[in-house]
C-alpha cells in the first residue's frame, strides 16, 4: 500500500490546525495527517505519530477500525464504547510502549493522554473515544508492567486478529487470555 504522510496541515492558509488523523482511504493508499499546531507540529511528536500509525496497524490486523461508528456505537443496552475505547487506546499504547513513555503526546507541549492509570469500563467510560482510550492503554500499560514490554506487546498485537467487528472489552480480555 502507499502510505501519504502530510504534514504542517493548517485548517485554512494562516490557521493552525492543532490535531492529527489517519485514513484508511482504500486497500492500496493509507494516510497520515499532522497539523501545524499553534504551539507545536504533530509531526514533530514521536508517539503522535506512532499512535496515527498504530490506527494503520488496527486497519490491517483487526476487522472492527473499519465499522466503528465514531465516537461511539450504540446496542440494545445504549452506548456501546468498546469498539472507538479500542480504536484510539490500542493506538495509545502502542505508542507508549514503543517509546517507553505512558504519557502520549510528552514530547511536545500536549501530554494528551496518560496510560499508566487505573480506569476501568465501569466508572471512567464517557462515550467519548478519546477519553475512553485510557480504559484500553491503561490495561495494556498494566500487563506491560507485570509481564514486560516484550510479552505485552506480543499480546496486545496478537489479541487484534481475535476480535469482532464491533468488539466489547470483554472480548478483547479474552483475545489477551488466549494470546
Amino acid at each position: 500500500p502507499i502510505l501519504e504522510v502530510v504534514v504542517n496541515w493548517e485548517e485554512s492558509p494562516g490557521t493552525p490546525y492543532d490535531n492529527a488523523w489517519s485514513e484508511y482511504t482504500s486497500e492500496r493508499h493509507r494516510t497520515l495527517v499532522f497539523g501545524e499546531g499553534a504551539v507545536d507540529d504533530f509531526a514533530h511528536d514521536p508517539q503522535i505519530v506512532i499512535h496515527e500509525y498504530g490506527h494503520q496497524v488496527l486497519f490491517d490486523e483487526s476487522s472492527f477500525s473499519e465499522n466503528t461508528d465514531y465516537p461511539f456505537e450504540l446496542d440494545a443496552q445504549g452506548i456501546h464504547v468498546g469498539p472507538g475505547a479500542l480504536t484510539e487506546g490500542l493506538p495509545d499504547y502502542f505508542g507508549a510502549s514503543f517509546l517507553d513513555d505512558p504519557v502520549l503526546g510528552s514530547h511536545s507541549r500536549w501530554e494528551l493522554r496518560d496510560a499508566d492509570n487505573d480506569h476501568d469500563c465501569v466508572s471512567w467510560s464517557m462515550g467519548e473515544a478519546h477519553t475512553d482510550a485510557s480504559v484500553a492503554s491503561g490495561a495494556g500499560w498494566a500487563l506491560r508492567e507485570a509481564l514486560g514490554a516484550e510479552l505485552a506487546d506480543a499480546m496486545v498485537y496478537g489479541s487484534l486478529g481475535l476480535l469482532s467487528g464491533s468488539p466489547t472489552f470483554a472480548e478483547w480480555g479474552e483475545a489477551l487470555r488466549s494470546e
